[in-house]
């Protein structure tokens, strides 16, 4: 029996969450924790921790913020949705990984945080490229316009807007972890 599963769905793998909690209902031992760092909806992660339930484990939606690079260096955000009784036991193991490691609520907070964040990322770029739109036509304007607003300490506008001045619109890293 299972004791305790650290889990992040991929797509490319061509299955799904939901057919990995199916199959470890069966195995997983009653006390068990289930931390899910994939992306799914809160929807999901509400019925896979119901699942997990009836077998008398506890399920965490764990969404990650910080891509390959936080990873690596132990600098993930986890935003985690689950049972207070299960978070803290499992909150050193997911600190091993992460530098930050909050409980948001009951299942599914974790991804509606998740989403919320990155509804606010999207605006901030939208934004930025509005901004960057505008400025563009006078080019001499863009470089003071960010060296002034960042002494100022305003938004940080650097990676995106750099990238929208070169007209590079495809990240600079596509790297995945290994595995994918």
């Amino acid at each position: 029996m299972v004791d305790a599963v650290v889990h992040s769905w991929t797509d490319d793998h061509g299955g799904s969450a939901a057919t990995s909690v199916a199959e470890a209902v069966d195995v997983i031992a009653s006390g068990a924790v289930w931390i899910d760092h994939s992306t799914i909806s809160a929807d999901g992660a509400w019925q896979y921790g119901e699942a997990l339930r009836t077998q008398g484990a506890e399920f965490l939606d764990a969404p990650v913020s910080g891509g390959v690079g936080g990873a690596r260096n132990g600098s993930l955000t986890v935003m985690v949705g689950g049972q207070t009784a299960a978070f803290e036991r499992m909150k050193p193991t997911m600190a091993a990984y992460a530098g930050r490691v909050t409980l948001m609520g009951e299942s599914g907070a974790g991804q509606i945080t998740k989403m919320t964040n990155l509804i606010c990322v999207v605006g901030l770029v939208l934004d930025e490229a509005k901004a960057m739109g505008i400025s563009l036509p006078a080019t001499a304007l863009v470089g003071r316009f960010l060296s002034d607003v960042d002494a100022l300490g305003g938004a940080d506008l650097g990676w995106c807007s750099l990238m929208m001045r070169q007209r590079q619109f495809v990240p600079e890293s596509t790297e995945q972890p290994e595995g994918k």
